[in-house]
């Protein structure tokens, strides 16, 4: 009884993130459920894993700040071990090596390690002193930690969790205190490294980039996807086709419509109105991500917060501009909504720490 009490209140001080995770869950049931026709195969599946990931997201808002600060290294070393044996013994779907099936649950180690190297980071930056931040080589462990498992990503391939890995840890350190010159000097190398990085690309990843700049040199290969996306958002109108009437979705044109297009799967049947709704339930999820990190007395919170906040805004931006034709196609899933078991976990656990820290900053005032 005293468990539930707290439960009710948590959710009442915590509404409005609960209210924005729900409704972006219910979202990608529904849409999920409109391009299969039917519950099965994805959205039941979906829903059942939102329901028993819940509990999950509930413990994690409980971890005391030096419960997940003792362990943070902890963690990201047995991620790192999970990639390695991904690598090694991983289950292979659509082309690459990037699952350990549980039966249950396929897990992905490379979006478990999101958390793992926000958490990993966050502890470092908080133990170093600040008048040792502006200095380079402050961050040279931090940059081999961020190396590591972007290789490791990189070779199952999924070049996209890779980048976005290594945003998340740019991020961070570019938030820690970084004299803005290295930045600078960093930027200009990542730009002349890009012919030597091409060179290591694998045959459909220069495909995708070269689409990318004209996805109509091959409409029948891989400039396929992006067609198809941008005319089921192209036609869908102010108010959309209508729940059902998708043409591209319903009649199979679109790929990867309950994924890493469902975006233009809700776009073609709501319209540019719906559109909007969903990105605005993003932006104000962000928006108070952002609210309740900055009002943390914690440093390690504050780090978290912020670079939770950055992750979502990341996975936002690359799959809406991927599925318009803004982006390349990199396999990036829209959180919540998209169908992937270990997505949705990940993103339910950043949830469960960002709730976490509103209830810490409550307790400190």
């Amino acid at each position: 009884m005293r468990l539930l009490k707290r439960l009710i209140n948590t959710f009442l001080e915590n509404d409005i993130i609960f209210i924005i995770f729900f409704a972006l869950v219910f979202f990608g049931v529904a849409f999920q459920y409109s391009a299969a026709k039917s519950m099965e195969p994805w959205a039941l599946s979906h829903a059942v894993k939102a329901c028993l990931f819940l509990p999950i997201l509930v413990f994690m808002q409980f971890i005391k700040p030096n419960t997940l600060i003792r362990y943070s290294y902890l963690i990201y070393i047995i991620n790192i071990l999970l990639l390695i044996v991904v690598n090694v013994f991983g289950f292979t779907g659509m082309g690459a090596q990037r699952w350990i099936n549980l039966g249950i649950i396929k897990l992905q180690p490379s979006e478990m390690m999101k958390i793992s190297i926000i958490l990993m980071l966050a502890k470092y930056y908080n133990d170093i002193s600040p008048e040792y931040l502006p200095k380079l080589y402050t961050h040279f462990v931090p940059l081999i930690g961020i190396a590591i498992p972007c290789f490791l990503i990189a070779i199952q391939p999924d070049l996209g969790t890779a980048v976005i890995v290594g945003l998340i840890g740019l991020f961070c350190i570019f938030i820690s205190g970084i004299n803005l010159r290295y930045v600078l000097l960093s930027a200009i190398g990542v730009v002349s490294s890009f012919p030597y990085v091409w060179s290591k690309l694998y045959d459909y990843q220069k495909k995708r980039i070269l689409t990318f700049l004209n996805p109509e040199s091959d409409p029948l290969g891989s400039g396929y996807h992006v067609i198809q996306s941008k005319i089921a958002i192209g036609s869908s109108g102010m108010y959309g086709k209508g729940f059902f009437n998708g043409t591209q979705s319903r009649l199979n044109f679109l790929p990867e419509k309950h994924t890493d297009f469902i975006f233009a799967t809700l776009s073609e049947e709501t319209g540019f109105v719906g559109s909007i709704f969903i990105i605005a339930l993003f932006a104000m999820l962000i928006y108070y991500i952002v609210k309740i990190s900055l009002s943390s007395n914690n440093s390690f919170y504050t780090i978290v917060g912020l670079n939770i906040a950055f992750l979502f805004f990341v996975h936002v931006f690359v799959n809406i501009g991927m599925v318009i034709g803004l982006l390349p196609v990199v396999g990036v899933p829209l959180p919540l909504i998209s169908y992937g078991g270990s997505s949705l976990l990940t993103f339910s656990i950043l949830i469960g720490i960002v709730i976490g820290i509103s209830m810490n900053n409550k307790k400190s005032n």
